[in-house]
């Protein structure tokens, strides 16, 4: 895949930017948002930073522990969080930075290929479709694996419309 021309790396940026730093604003104190699974996500983060184990903050009724293992979530987003609180972040600010750095991702690729494959003014469209969308908003703000996995998602969308002489990328992604 050869890398986009010079001029789509503005507008991308700019997106980019601004779902980074809206990300961070939405998610600034009190925030950000939690959900029932936010609970296992930002425990077995700390869990990982602190004792390299996926442990969350409660149990079953009849344990003797107060904690149990991480088991019906999948460990990369814990440990994703679980990388800055190593840096010294609590869980609930490594989040904010995990989260703002997705939407930059997610943004900044849908930007770029959609300019690739229809102009930029395509791409302008599509970037600021994607932020005035709510559900995507909103998935942002709330401690969840989503906005990694969108992400990870888009990624892998770029590498199969622009990778296609490379199927070990895509396939891997």
């Amino acid at each position: 895949m050869i890398g986009p021309p010079r001029g789509l790396l503005v507008p991308a940026g700019a997106f980019a930017a601004a779902a980074l730093l809206g990300t961070l604003w939405l998610t600034r104190t009190p925030g950000p948002g939690l959900a029932p699974d936010s609970m296992s996500y930002l425990g077995a983060a700390e869990s990982f930073a602190r004792t390299g184990s996926p442990r969350i903050p409660f149990a079953e009724w009849s344990d003797a522990d107060s904690t149990g293992l991480l088991v019906h979530f999948p460990p990369g987003y814990p440990w994703l969080l679980g990388l800055p609180v190593t840096l010294g972040l609590s869980p609930a600010q490594a989040a904010r930075w995990v989260q703002a750095l997705a939407a930059g991702v997610t943004t900044a690729t849908v930007v770029l290929l959609a300019a690739l494959e229809a102009g930029t003014g395509a791409g302008v469209l599509a970037g600021a479709l994607l932020l005035a969308t709510q559900p995507l908003v909103a998935d942002h703000y709330i401690v969840l694996s989503e906005p990694v996995f969108l992400a990870f998602l888009v990624l892998t969308l770029a590498l199969v419309v622009r990778g296609r002489e490379r199927p070990l990328s895509v396939g891997v992604a």
